[in-house]
């Protein structure tokens, strides 16, 4: 048992109709300042500062955001836009705009929920044009879209999708049903509960719809089912365990910080369920204490970045950009105080390896890797919109 004290705790080049989105999207600023070659002539090399480089590497991992749109891997495109939701609006709308028309469902899908998570209203008429689309994934994400955004528009069709026989279109639906915030939705979630799985269908599927959809029925306020997330985070199967353990992280689910930092210290668990555990006491993290905790076995999560497994380093990117973030914000915090207490003075919070790592992962050789690490400057760096009188 862990005792700790209760204090307040290489990019590819872009052409096409994809170039006439970089002058928009990649504007000179103070946060896209491009980095200056080392002085040759200079005896003495200067210390890099790994927070400043990270800082300044949002332009590079624009760069391969739009890039990654034109992947011929639909997963990868997919991917890129999930990372717009942590642009800001001007530069993720022609992003999202392209992937509304994507030929791929997964693509049209994941546009729409970034579109449904940002409110971006300027993208509703081009959503519209989707309520008639061949797949009741992208219907349903449309619907989603329209909902946050505060359209008039009748959810009732998501009911019907929920007692489809097609598990991960219960699942999708569950999930947004939950981000929609509408607790009026929990009957439905409910009655989800009473729907049987096909026989020839995959059983780890259901697990994860139920994983699924007691998160949503969390997020809406009915905390009756946390115990379902929880008990798989205990399952026979690890990516059950490795989703348990990201959506109790989610939910910030206190009560499973003793549990997370077992699995971290758990050499015979798999890399990815340690990963996960790690992100989601960073994305907790409600005392500088957990932070501290959490820095201090962060070499776990830097090895990782070294795997020879592309999904490996790929999730390794998301985890550093949590306790990053997390580092970040004690780091401020510890500053507003008058005096900061012994335990917290040093170079704990004052590191730049987390960065360092981050940043090196954005020359991956895994375009995925790459886009991860790009998905994580975003995460870290705040948004700053573009100056677009910079020609």
């Amino acid at each position: 048992m862990r005792f700790r004290q209760k204090t307040e705790r290489g990019n590819p080049i872009v052409n096409g109709p994809m170039a006439v989105l970089v002058m928009v999207l990649i504007a000179a600023g103070p946060g896209l300042a491009q980095e200056q070659a080392p002085d040759q002539d200079s005896p003495a090399v200067p210390q890099i500062n790994w927070n400043q480089r990270l800082d300044h590497s949002v332009g590079r991992a624009v760069h391969q955001l739009l890039a990654s749109t034109s992947s011929n891997d639909l997963f990868i495109r997919s991917n890129a836009m999930e990372a717009c939701e942590n642009l800001d609006p001007l530069r993720a709308m022609p992003i999202l705009q392209i992937g509304i028309d994507d030929p791929a469902v997964p693509v049209r899908f994941a546009a729409l929920t970034t579109i449904g998570k940002m409110r971006m209203r300027e993208l509703l008429p081009a959503a519209r044009r989707r309520l008639r689309d061949t797949s009741p994934h992208v219907r349903a994400a449309v619907i989603f879209v329209l909902r946050r955004c505060g359209e008039p528009i009748d959810p009732t069709p998501l009911a019907s999708m929920l007692t489809s026989r097609d598990a991960s279109l219960r699942g999708s639906v569950a999930m947004l049903l939950g981000m929609m915030g509408d607790s009026s939705a929990v009957p439905m979630l409910k009655n989800l509960a009473q729907v049987s799985l096909p026989r020839t269908d995959n059983p780890v599927s259901g697990v994860l719809v139920r994983i699924q959809t007691a998160e949503a029925r969390v997020r809406l306020g009915d905390d009756s089912v946390v115990n379902v997330i929880r008990g798989g985070l205990y399952s026979n199967h690890d990516e059950v365990r490795v989703l348990a353990a990201m959506m109790l992280g989610r939910i910030r689910d206190f009560r499973m910080e003793e549990a997370f930092f077992e699995l971290m210290d758990n050499e015979i668990d798999p890399i990815e369920l340690r990963l996960a555990a790690a992100d989601a006491l960073a994305r907790m993290s409600r005392t500088v204490e957990v932070v501290k905790e959490v820095l201090e076995n962060a070499d776990l999560v830097l090895t990782a970045g070294q795997s020879e497994s592309p999904l490996v380093r790929s999730q390794t990117a998301h985890t550093l950009a949590s306790i990053e973030s997390a580092r970040r914000q004690s780091e401020r915090y510890l500053a507003t105080l008058d005096e900061i207490p012994p335990r917290y003075v040093g170079e704990l919070f004052l590191q730049d390896r987390l960065s360092q790592a981050i940043v090196t992962l954005l020359d991956d050789a895994s375009e995925k890797v790459r886009l991860s690490a790009s998905a994580a400057v975003f995460s870290v760096v705040p948004s700053q919109e573009p100056d677009l009188s910079v020609q």
